[in-house]
């Protein structure tokens, strides 16, 4: 049996039930609790001061205060991460024995919120636009070695902004870690179906190009993740994949058991990404599409 990625903080244990109304040091003005993520209860707030609304997800509990401080200090790099496609990061607040993260508002559907609404699996384009829209967000944090871990369609969000255009972005930065070759087992995060093999012992950058490819996989067939939990299934499983060739034989390159053979940076899965919708779309015109080679060449 596969061990389950243990989640990087213990179970908020005593975190107190934020209510409406309740106030976070003397500004952040509770709505509504937003649901149980992974690392705890996120809340939607509203700062008082700055007029605007603001997410805001308890971190961890814990009796001692210092190691409450001690987990928002290993926390405060993600407010310096600065980048169109990512969640902003405001603040990081202590309240009694539970530290909280607070975070920009972002209005819109998560990718998964989408697929719910269309009662099953993306359009191949669509899906495909979407994951080579969030791209640049990945290869930011590869830039500044940061890895993002959790990578699924829930944590992308489609924000429609006041203008009118939609913009992807990466929310919940609770799972980002800086990357090292021996990372503290207790500090990686993960959702099964998602993760490659090898980053329950060690994330990295590749791993998360391996979890995107997993993610438009789902995205374009609502595949069953756990069969199998690692790799593609073959392709007569799903029609899209016999319709779509091309994006099978990538899907298979980026989730190749043996890591060696997969994607190694963002920019080499972006290109081959937009070779095959350029084949999808034929060269439709005012797309824009600038891809080097084509993924069919394997």
């Amino acid at each position: 049996s596969m061990p389950t990625l243990s989640p990087s903080q213990p179970m908020i244990k005593h975190a107190k039930i934020l209510k409406p109304n309740d106030i976070l040091e003397g500004k952040y003005q509770i709505k509504k609790s937003l649901g149980a993520g992974g690392m705890g209860t996120v809340y939607l707030a509203y700062d008082q001061d700055l007029k605007r609304y603001v997410v805001i997800k308890a971190l961890l509990s814990e009796d001692d205060p210092y190691l409450v401080m001690q987990s928002i200090k290993e926390r405060e790099f993600l407010a310096e991460l600065n980048h169109p496609n990512i969640v902003s990061i405001y603040d990081f607040i202590r309240e009694g024995q539970t530290g909280y993260i607070v975070m920009q508002y972002v209005n819109g559907e998560t990718l998964e919120d989408l697929m719910e609404r269309h009662k099953g699996p993306l359009t191949v384009p669509d899906a495909i636009r979407y994951i080579l829209d969030i791209l640049p967000a990945f290869e930011y944090l590869e830039k500044l070695h940061y890895v993002y871990c959790d990578f699924k369609q829930q944590n992308v969000m489609l924000e429609t902004r006041k203008d009118g255009k939609e913009v992807v972005k990466l929310i919940d930065l609770g799972t980002v870690m800086k990357y090292t070759a021996h990372p503290d087992r207790n500090s990686i995060y993960g959702t099964k179906g998602f993760y490659a093999r090898e980053a329950m012992k060690c994330p990295s950058p590749e791993t998360d190009l391996y979890s995107i490819c997993r993610t438009l996989a789902y995205l374009v067939s609502a595949m069953n993740l756990f069969d199998p939990l690692f790799g593609m299934p073959p392709a007569e499983n799903y029609k899209v994949f016999q319709a779509y060739p091309a994006l099978y034989y990538l899907l298979v390159k980026g989730t190749h058991i043996d890591p060696t053979r997969r994607f190694h940076s963002t920019q080499e899965l972006s290109d081959q990404l937009q070779g095959v919708l350029r084949q999808i779309i034929g060269g439709v015109a005012g797309t824009s599409v600038s891809s080097r080679y084509f993924v069919s060449s394997m």
